[in-house]
């Protein structure tokens, strides 16, 4: 693991366009178990782990992994020929404004981590229902893509958030929220949302701060970490189908390392 050349090489993966989740979950699922410290006595396999989960991070995440494969490719780690040419332009654009808006390296939260973080992250990623759930409710093709929503880095938002620029979104639980949140966030839980809908959750009085008052920052979108198919992400479809004609995926954002990097 320690060895690999590149994420796709660390999970066993093509260095393709992957699309199967299921495959991918496969794969970090072999290879984390082998290398995970409750099982493992390496002294490395802390690091390992962490490298394990950064991979699953960045190939799960469409976007991420695009920019991953653009990466390789530029390098020449991996068979531009066999990287499909259209997949590359169509996210080309996507790719350089990520990259001009955070840190790529310095956010990858996971190479710090304790192992309690990131079982957490595995887990909520290994999951997928909500998400999965999410897309069944409202996937009815109105609203923007949630692939295209960007990520924000931990210590960009901390920035923003300090300057009274961001609406911060916090979607875990109530408890979870009570146990610690960033200061100011709202808590639109996500299960709630399923429930009863957004709009009923968030309320009058802040719906009109987020379409008025404050129509001019960026929402900023939390669970406890920043798992490719987390709370957050679902929370994210909601927000786009519910705001089709006046909240675009420009003015989202998810976290990275969710509040796990925040703390």
């Amino acid at each position: 693991v320690m060895a690999a050349a590149h994420e796709f090489e660390v999970l066993g993966l093509p260095a393709l366009p992957l699309e199967d989740f299921a495959l991918i979950r496969k794969h970090f699922r072999r290879v984390s178990v082998e290398v995970h410290p409750d099982k493992c006595s390496h002294p490395q396999a802390l690091n390992a782990f962490r490298r394990v989960y950064g991979a699953l991070e960045r190939i799960a995440d469409p976007l991420l992994q695009r920019l991953l494969l653009s990466s390789l490719r530029s390098r020449g780690l991996v068979d531009g020929e066999a990287i499909r040419q259209h997949e590359e332009e169509r996210w080309e654009s996507l790719a350089a404004d990520t990259l001009d808006e955070e840190n790529e390296n310095g956010d990858a939260w996971w190479q710090q981590a304790p192992l309690h973080k990131l079982r957490a992250a595995a887990e909520e990623s290994l999951g997928a229902r909500l998400d999965a759930a999410a897309a069944a409710l409202v996937g009815d093709g109105v609203g923007d893509d949630v692939d295209e929503i960007r990520w924000i880095g931990a210590r960009k938002a901390l920035c923003l958030h300090a300057a009274q620029q961001l609406i911060m979104i916090d979607c875990r639980e109530p408890e979870e929220f009570a146990a610690g949140a960033v200061s100011g966030a709202w808590n639109i839980p996500l299960q709630f949302v399923q429930s009863y809908g957004l709009v009923q959750v968030l309320g009058m009085d802040r719906i009109h701060e987020l379409l008025s008052e404050r129509r001019n920052q960026l929402v900023v979108i939390y669970s406890n970490t920043s798992a490719p198919f987390s709370r957050c992400r679902a929370l994210c479809r909601w927000m786009l189908r519910a705001g089709h004609a006046s909240l675009p995926t420009a003015r989202i954002r998810r976290l990275r390392g969710g509040f796990a990097a925040w703390e």
